[in-house]
């Protein structure tokens, strides 16, 4: 019996190590966002992405906390809006209030490629034809704005080896 005992111990203390040494959910969020921020992560896999939308639902004042009274934040690496990255995410109210609005501006740096921009959320995605060189303000309806995070990709971007870095702009109108 004494034996029995012993593995017992020795299997509980084991799985106590095992789920110990988790990497807490919040902890991940935090490593995710600063990897967007920088320029580390260019595209979210789907895991990354579903985490940071259910810790963001999960934790209500999280969004609130990190938008610091705006509307929309982008959350990928930028200058004054301009996108460096191949993938672009939007941190959005989830509030029922008015819906934000966005400012995209494409413009090229070179070769003039023709963007359409897709703006996916949670539960509906958008398109938007943006030209060689075009504008468009919109407000993001709520189907794209749900779970708080809007992902920003061209439509074309595997046909075309084109880039969001290539000249987009993202700003708040």
């Amino acid at each position: 019996m004494g034996f029995v005992w012993l593995c017992a111990v020795a299997a509980f203390t084991a799985g106590f190590f095992v789920w110990g040494s988790r990497e807490p959910r919040l902890d991940r969020v935090w490593k995710i966002l600063h990897g967007l921020k920088i320029g580390r992560i260019q595209s979210l896999d789907p895991a990354d992405l579903g985490l940071l939308r259910d810790e963001l639902s999960r934790f209500p004042d999280l969004g609130p906390a990190l938008l610091e009274g705006r509307d929309l934040m982008l959350l990928s690496a930028n200058r004054e809006g301009w996108v460096e990255t191949e993938k672009a995410y939007l941190l959005v109210v989830l509030d029922q209030g008015p819906a934000p609005r966005v400012k995209l501006r494409w413009r090229p740096q070179a070769g003039g490629r023709a963007a359409r921009i897709v703006m996916a959320g949670e539960k509906d995605s958008i398109e938007v034809d943006l030209g060689i060189r075009g504008d468009a303000s919109l407000a993001i309806p709520d189907g794209v704005r749900a779970g708080g995070v809007v992902e920003i990709r061209l439509s074309n971007a595997e046909d075309s080896g084109c880039r969001l870095s290539e000249g987009l702009q993202v700003s708040g109108d």
